[in-house]
C-alpha cells in the first residue's frame, strides 16, 4: 500500500485568539463549520484511523486544532495504541503548539519516548509574539512559550519553531532577520511562514510599503544564509526550513512533479470525515463523510480521485513554474496574496545566490554540504533531531 501521512484534528477549541488566526481570517482557509465538533474518546480516533490503515499505510500523523494541546490525554491515548494502526508500530507522531499550557509531565513523557516531533509557535521576542498571539485568559503567551521550551530543554529534547511574519516586524523595527536570529538561539530549526495578506491589503488602502519593506528583508535573510555558505564554516550555516527546503528543490529536484504535498496526505476531523488535507474541507476534496462507515473500495476509489485533483496538471501555470514543494496551496490561488510574493520572491533570491557559486569552487563545495548538514538532521527525515 502507499504511505500516506495523517492530519489529525483532534479539537476545534483553542486557548489563543491570534489576530492572524486562519480560522477566523475570512480567507475560507477553514473547517467547514460541519466539521467543527469534538471527539468523544481516543478510542474513536484510532478505529477511524483504523478504517484508513486498511487501504494506506500511515506514516506520519500530525497532530492538529484549535490547540491540540488541550486534548493532550488524547494524544498519549492514540501513540500508545500506534499499533491498531500500523502493524508494525513503524509510524512517526507530529504536532504543532502553541505551547500556552502547560505541558503535561506524563503525557511528555510519551511523547519523548516515542520520538514525536514538536513544533512550537513563537513569532518572535516578547513585544512581538504577545502582539498577536492573544490569550483567551489575558495571559503572557510568550512567557508561558518560554516555560514549556525551558521544560524541553531540560530534558534535552529537541524542538523546532515556527514562526508568522505580517506587519508587526515593521511597525516594530524588526527585521526578519532579527527573528531568524532570535529563534536560532533556542531552537537549531526554525521556519518563518507569511501571513496570507498583511492588515494593510485586507483593509484596501492601497498601501503595500510593509509588504516591499518585508521582501526586501527576506533577500537580506537569504543573502545572510549564503554568507554563511561562503564562509566555509559549518557553525555559521543558518537552517531556516523554508531556505533550505528551497535551495534543495532548485539544486537537487531538477524537475518539479509536484505543488502541493497533500497529494500524499489525508485530514481526519472530528465528526469522522475525510478530506484531503486540512486546508481543503470542502465538498470538492471530500474523501469521506464519514469513515467508519465508507465501504474499503469506495474509500479507495475516493482517496485516488481526490488526489488526482491536486496533481501538477491541475494547478496554474504560475504554481507550476515555481521550484517550492508543498508550499502552494490550491484554495490560495491570489498570486497578489503577501503568501505568494513571499514564496515567489525567496525562490528568486535563492535563484540569485546561486547563480553567483561557480560549479566545482569551495563555495561550491561548502553549499552542498549546507544541503548535506541540513537534509541529514533527523528532523527533516521525520525524527527527533539532535541538539548542537
Amino acid at each position: 500500500m502507499q504511505d500516506i501521512c495523517m492530519s489529525v484534528v483532534l479539537t476545534s477549541s483553542c486557548d489563543l485568539r491570534c489576530t492572524y488566526c486562519i480560522n477566523e481570517s475570512g480567507n475560507d482557509l477553514v473547517i467547514e463549520k460541519e466539521a467543527k465538533s469534538e471527539w468523544e474518546s481516543a478510542e474513536e480516533v484510532i478505529k477511524c484511523l483504523e478504517s484508513i490503515s486498511r487501504v494506506r499505510n500511515i506514516r506520519l500523523i500530525k497532530f492538529f486544532g484549535g490547540e491540540p494541546m488541550l486534548r493532550d490525554e488524547m494524544i498519549k491515548t492514540i501513540i500508545l495504541n500506534k499499533n491498531k494502526f500500523n502493524p508494525n508500530g513503524d509510524v512517526q507522531f507530529a504536532l504543532t503548539t502553541n505551547a500556552y499550557r502547560e505541558f503535561s509531565p506524563d503525557v511528555l513523557e510519551i511523547m519523548m519516548a516515542n520520538k514525536t516531533i514538536i513544533n512550537i509557535s513563537l513569532d518572535g521576542p516578547e513585544e512581538i509574539h504577545n502582539a498577536a498571539r492573544i490569550a483567551a485568559d489575558k495571559g503572557n503567551t510568550f512567557r508561558a512559550v518560554l516555560d514549556n521550551i525551558e521544560i524541553l530543554k531540560k530534558a534535552n529534547y529537541p524542538f523546532a519553531l515556527i514562526g508568522v511574519l505580517d506587519e508587526r516586524l515593521v511597525e516594530h523595527g524588526t527585521s526578519i532577520s532579527d527573528i531568524s536570529r532570535f529563534a536560532r538561539d533556542i531552537s537549531p530549526i526554525h521556519k518563518l511562514d507569511p501571513v496570507y495578506e498583511l492588515n494593510a491589503s485586507q483593509n484596501g488602502n492601497g498601501n503595500n510599503s510593509n509588504t516591499l519593506a518585508l521582501l526586501h528583508q527576506a533577500k537580506d535573510l537569504v543573502h545572510e544564509v549564503f554568507q554563511g555558505i561562503r564562509s566555509l564554516n559549518v557553525e555559521k550555516y543558518i537552517f531556516e526550513n523554508n531556505i533550505i527546503r528551497t535551495m534543495h528543490n532548485i539544486v537537487v529536484n531538477k524537475e518539479k512533479k509536484e505543488v502541493c504535498s497533500a497529494r500524499y496526505s489525508l485530514a481526519l476531523f472530528p465528526n469522522k470525515s475525510v478530506y484531503t488535507c486540512y486546508n481543503l474541507a470542502t465538498d470538492q476534496h471530500l474523501v469521506a463523510k464519514d469513515i467508519s462507515k465508507i465501504d474499503r473500495k469506495l474509500l479507495e476509489r475516493n482517496i485516488i480521485e481526490k488526489q488526482n485533483l491536486l496533481g501538477l496538471e491541475n494547478f496554474p501555470k504560475e504554481y507550476r513554474d515555481v521550484q517550492f514543494f508543498g508550499d502552494y496551496c490550491p484554495k490560495e490561488n491570489n498570486f497578489n496574496s503577501f503568501a505568494y510574493l513571499y514564496r515567489k520572491n525567496m525562490i528568486d533570491c535563492v535563484t540569485d545566490e546561486l547563480n553567483k557559486i561557480i560549479p566545482g569552487s569551495p563555495e561550491h563545495l561548502s553549499l552542498l554540504n549546507y544541503l548535506t548538514q541540513g537534509f541529514n538532521l533527523d528532523y527533516f527525515k521525520g525524527k527527533v533531531f539532535g541538539l548542537k
